[in-house]
């Protein structure tokens, strides 16, 4: 059996990921790849969430999309976006591209040639972005706590500090849209809902919500289980 690991590199700032292939079996490393990237300098959390798309591998990293090649890897493209900010993970099926874009606490769809489609607000109804507010309030004063304190070093990278962003996210569906405005160096943490991993099921696409321990259906946005903990890629 053979295991594809995307990996960061850990609490240490780095300019690069990795992908290795496993043997499990034999216990050994049989390929590799190192991906320097190119929009930050240098981050803590290098590669995160793959998929398989058209005999190739779709792989994350904060605000970069790789295609790579396999059985050798090798890189075929990098993209990003400048609305891209913490993207966690990608799936795909047809002509369909999903990204879970985390600093901005939504999904966004695209065509199989890697166009903007939309963007799916994953907050459900009213009663629901009330119970997210009272739960963004103590995780930003949280936050601020750590800040204060001089714990929040792996984010020095994003010197943008947007502001009433928690507020704006609960009240309005897109309030970042897809106008041009680079938001890939600012910081919106804590992040309201924090949309982490995707599976495929069906004609629908399911949604971990991190900050909450929710999974969440993308078609409908029900909450399908919760009590989950924190799920994380």
């Amino acid at each position: 059996m053979k295991l594809l690991i995307s990996t960061g590199p850990g609490l240490i700032a780095s300019r690069e990921g990795h992908v290795v292939v496993l043997d499990y079996d034999r216990k050994c490393v049989i390929d590799a790849l190192s991906y320097e990237h190119r929009v930050h300098e240098s981050n803590r959390k290098g590669l995160e969430g793959a998929s398989w798309y058209k005999d190739n591998l779709l792989v994350a990293s904060e605000c970069e999309l790789l295609t790579l090649e396999v059985a050798p890897l090798k890189l075929v493209t990098s993209r990003s976006f400048p609305f891209f900010n913490d993207v966690h993970h990608v799936v795909a099926s047809g002509n369909q591209i999903w990204i879970c874009n985390s600093g901005l606490d939504r999904i966004d769809e695209f065509d199989d040639s890697w166009r903007p489609v939309r963007s799916h607000c994953v907050m459900g109804p009213p009663a629901r972005r009330l119970r997210y507010a009272a739960t963004s309030f103590r995780r930003n004063a949280q936050k601020w706590y750590s800040r204060l304190r001089g714990w929040e070093k792996a984010y020095d990278h994003l010197q943008h500090r947007p502001i009433f962003k928690t507020t704006r996210k609960i009240l309005f569906n897109d309030p970042y849209g897809q106008n041009g405005r680079d938001l890939r160096f600012s910081y919106f943490r804590p992040h309201v809902l924090h949309p982490n991993h995707l599976f495929l099921l069906k004609d629908d696409v399911l949604v971990t919500l991190f900050a909450t321990g929710e999974l969440i259906s993308l078609k409908t946005k029900e909450i399908l289980v919760n009590d989950l903990g924190k799920p994380h890629d």
